[in-house]
């Protein structure tokens, strides 16, 4: 289901410097141990095709599990990774260090585990997240990595299979949220657009093609929400806006925020909708404000 970024050697020195993540010196070293296993996640993601079919043993602290949805991700030293659970049972949960012995397998996307065993060591400790851009999050690079992304909520889904979904635009970027089931309580629609930041780990969407098309954040609980800016308390009380001057210098909004405008839905496909106001084209619908 989630697919991992190949990094090149470049990156994974230039990204370990401040970032709580360190570099392996894999000239000085073989990627293997003496009895031929992996055991650095940073040499897996970087050998890519090179190193599929081999086995892997490694070490690190779950960042994420969601037994539900076969969703494991560990993280090393070096870097993250995501391990295949389907048909494994494990018990382990955010924070706990685990030894993963698997094989390497290309994955959806890029290198991941499969074949799994799962052994719980202790309590670990969370690692220091990175804190990627919006143009670092687009290229999918940071998959499986912990991170920390700031951003403002502009959905909820509905519950799918008891999973909290929302969506999230960091930047231009948009990224869709999942939390583990189940979800007990409420959706909380009361923090519909509101500026967040979310501690969690990065994932991607792909097609068949293993191209990347999406990104997503995987939290471990919604104690990984923080409110940097509540949403408005009554979104129809801030000033109606013309359509035909939206996006002016003058009435640009603050960065991913909603704006109030009024008019007829002149074509609607779930939640998608062309809506026109005055100066808009004639077209059958209903009046409504968004």
């Amino acid at each position: 289901m989630v697919g991992l970024a190949v990094s090149s050697p470049v990156w994974a020195d230039a990204r370990a410097e401040g970032s709580g993540v360190r570099p392996v010196d894999t000239a000085a070293s073989s990627p293997t141990s003496p009895d031929g296993l992996l055991t650095h996640i940073a040499d897996i993601r970087r050998l890519g095709a090179r190193v599929v079919g081999q086995r892997a043993r490694i070490t690190g602290v779950v960042t994420f599990f969601d037994p539900g949805w076969d969703l494991l991700f560990v993280q090393g030293e070096d870097a993250g990774i995501f391990v295949f659970m389907r048909g494994v049972e494990a018990t382990a949960k955010a924070g706990d260090l685990v030894q993963v012995d698997g094989k390497v397998d290309p994955g959806d996307f890029a290198p991941s585990i499969t074949e799994p065993r799962v052994v719980t060591i202790g309590r670990g400790v969370m690692p220091r997240p990175l804190t990627p851009s919006a143009e670092t999050l687009a290229t999918g690079r940071e998959d499986s990595q912990f991170a920390e992304i700031e951003g403002v909520i502009h959905g909820f889904r509905p519950l799918n299979d008891n999973h909290l979904t929302f969506d999230v635009m960091a930047g231009a970027m948009h990224v869709l949220v999942t939390l583990p089931a189940p979800w007990r309580g409420p959706v909380p629609t009361n923090l519909l657009d509101a500026r967040v930041r979310l501690r969690g780990v990065c994932g991607t969407e792909f097609n068949p093609r293993r191209q990347l098309i999406g990104l997503q954040l995987f939290l471990s609980s919604f104690n990984d929400v923080t409110v940097v800016d509540p949403s408005p308390p009554d979104p129809f009380a801030a000033p109606v806006r013309e359509i035909q001057n939206l996006f002016r210098w003058a009435s640009l909004p603050a960065p991913g925020r909603r704006v109030h405008v009024r008019g007829e839905i002149e074509w609607r496909n779930g939640p998608q909708a062309y809506v026109r106001d005055r100066g808009g084209s004639i077209a059958r619908g209903h009046r409504a404000e968004a």
